[in-house]
């Protein structure tokens, strides 16, 4: 009963999975998975990778047979037969650990070779070699031998101080041994570590279906990605025992088959007779569905628990079919691993995402679609698929130089729109200063006479307190003025000037004189009333003493005349107005006549 709820629980996990978005662990299983859906396996350990890129924490190395971004390429070195008369524990040189190395047991020789036997051909268009950080290793090549054929895959001139190298041959090769040679005096040959990648695994998680289904042995479960061998009833698929039982996983697009591994059941170690029954099984590819092209048929007469099968030519395929032929058969499988590798410029679990933008038209990750040495100009991030932001260009740290009206500059080559530069700027990208001399938009204006200094480089104004070069006047000291009617102008600027200083030294004189007389008119006026008054006075007198006013009229004598109330002396033919402070009463005299307004006078 506990079984039966495990199965369904399990089971039922299974079904949704594909729903799931957090990489949580599944019930039985020792699996840590990574990536924006979760569907690659980390290979670290059992630790946790990076929930990102798949790397392994700090020092932790990938599970053995592992390599590559993320730990997902299969290492077909990993355990391999390797021979080399120059080295002592050599089995090192494919025991998986990169720093496990093995012992140097020759010296003060000229040439140095490891061979590495993969016990059937392979395709190689990789090798990657650790070295300890002591190694002074001499230039060395290294080759595929193919029936007895050797083709260069790659050299290197000099790995002194290299903990990592990797060789990329020009083309795939294909052979059974892979051979690194170093030569030269007293030549010295450390490595610690033989890689060769045969593509990832693209089967896991993928969608599979068998001819029946006995219990709860599910197809999915041979593409769960646990290859712990002994609990079938936890990690294997499983058929009816019928006529032609088969599997089916659809990789879901097609892709360049390198490798394949199937781990065989192993839960009878005494008998061996569960893992027998998956002998003389057949592998069939198909692009379609419909029509399948046998591979591989097992002749084995001793089932291997674990079964590699090399592709050895460019097949493609969507579909993968396991059966095995005859009556009374049932097709066990515990895990289908199928390798492959997107093409250059495409990465994602099924390669159909697009990376460019990489820096020297470099291929990306083809696990996270991650440049490896950054970006192409005008891009960022590190998938490089985005574009620098407003006023940044290049690398996407350096700022435009000064466009016309603020514009934005070409984010590729930093040029500005139409190459029009600010008021002040030149150069291809706006960013230099104007020369001396030089000034406004691309420094295309020559600077005016400025007397003894440069304008500014921005407007062409030269500084206000210098003024220009004789014959030239305005604000840039570009106007031209001839020096004859420069002179003509400075004489009368000037002849003006000493006039107006004149003129106003004249009008300072004559106003001090005015006031002057002003004040003595003001005095002589007092003293001449004060006596006047006198005289008046004394008249009054004398003339109310008398009964009788009589006046001897000689014209060539004065004659005084008296009104009632002033009595003011007038000559003879003078008028004379008089105004008295009471009624205001005028009186004009001339010679012995009188009259109150001139009007009454005789013509």
């Amino acid at each position: 009963m506990m079984k039966l709820l495990i199965f369904i629980v399990t089971g039922i996990f299974h079904m949704t999975l594909g729903q799931v978005q957090e990489c949580v662990r599944e019930p039985l299983h020792y699996l840590q998975r990574f990536g924006p859906s979760c569907e690659y396996i980390c290979h670290c350990g059992g630790y946790q990778c990076d929930r990102n890129t798949g790397e392994c924490p700090y020092k932790i190395e990938c599970d053995p047979g592992w390599m590559g971004s993320g730990c997902q390429y299969v290492n077909i070195a990993y355990s391999t037969s390797v021979s080399s008369p120059y080295l002592n524990f050599k089995e090192n040189v494919v025991d998986g650990r990169r720093n496990s190395c093995p012992e140097r047991s020759q010296f003060n020789i000229n040439i140095a070779h490891i061979a590495i036997n993969f016990g059937q051909n392979v395709k190689v268009t990789e090798v990657q070699l650790y070295f300890p950080l002591r190694g002074d290793n001499r230039p060395f090549n290294v080759s595929v031998i193919e029936n007895g054929t050797t083709n260069l895959c790659a050299s290197a001139d000099d790995t002194t101080g290299q903990k990592e190298f990797i060789l990329k041959c020009g083309k795939p090769l294909y052979g059974q041994y892979i051979n690194i040679t170093s030569f030269g005096p007293d030549v010295v040959m450390e490595i610690c570590e033989v890689q060769v990648p045969a593509g990832r695994n693209i089967a896991f998680g993928k969608p599979a279906y068998q001819r029946s289904l006995f219990e709860t042995y599910y197809a999915y479960r041979a593409v769960d990605g646990d290859t712990i061998l002994g609990a079938p009833w936890i990690t294997c698929s499983h058929t009816h025992n019928q006529t032609d039982p088969w599997w089916l996983l659809d990789l879901e697009s097609p892709a360049i088959i390198q490798w394949l591994r199937i781990y065989n059941r192993n839960d009878d170690v005494i008998s061996k007779e569960l893992n027998q029954r998956l002998r003389h099984f057949r592998i069939f590819l198909s692009q379609d569905n419909v029509t399948f092209n046998q591979y591989y048929q097992d002749q084995s007469t001793d089932t291997p628990l674990i079964i590699n099968v090399v592709v050895n030519s460019e097949v493609k395929a969507r579909y993968v079919k396991i059966d095995i032929p005859g009556e009374l058969k049932i097709l066990t499988l515990c895990e289908v691993q199928v390798f492959s590798d997107c093409p250059d410029f495409y990465y994602g679990r099924l390669c159909n995402t697009r990376c460019s933008n990489c820096k020297e038209d470099d291929a990306c990750d083809k696990v996270t679609g991650h440049c490896p040495r950054g970006c192409r100009i005008g891009w960022l991030g590190p998938k490089c698929q985005e574009v620098c932001r407003d006023y940044y260009y290049g690398n996407c740290t350096t700022r435009c130089g000064h466009c016309r009206d603020s514009s934005i500059c070409d984010k590729f080559s930093g040029l500005c729109p139409s190459n029009q530069c600010s008021e002040g700027w030149d150069g291809k990208r706006c960013d230099k200063v104007c020369d001396l001399g030089h000034y406004g938009p691309n420094c295309v204006h020559r600077c005016g006479h400025c007397l003894n200094v440069t304008c500014d480089q921005s407007t062409g104004i030269c500084p206000e307190d210098v003024g220009c070069e004789s014959g030239w006047q305005g604000s840039r000291c570009d106007i031209n003025v001839p020096v004859v009617e420069q002179q003509r102008n400075a004489e009368i600027n000037t002849g003006i000037l000493a006039g107006a200083v004149a003129a106003a030294f004249i009008v300072g004189i004559v106003g001090g004189i005015v006031i002057v007389i002003g004040i003595l008119q003001r005095r002589d006026n007092k003293d001449n009333r004060n006596k006047g008054m006198g005289r008046i006075n004394r008249q009054v007198t004398s003339a109310s003493k008398s009964t009788e006013m009589s006046f001897a009229a000689k014209p060539e004598e004065s004659k005084t005349y008296y009104n009632e109330h002033y009595s003011m002396p007038h000559r003879d033919n003078e008028s004379f107005e008089m105004s008295s402070s009471v009624d205001q009463e005028r009186v004009f005299v001339i010679g012995d006549n009188s009259y109150e307004t001139m009007q009454d006078r005789p013509n």
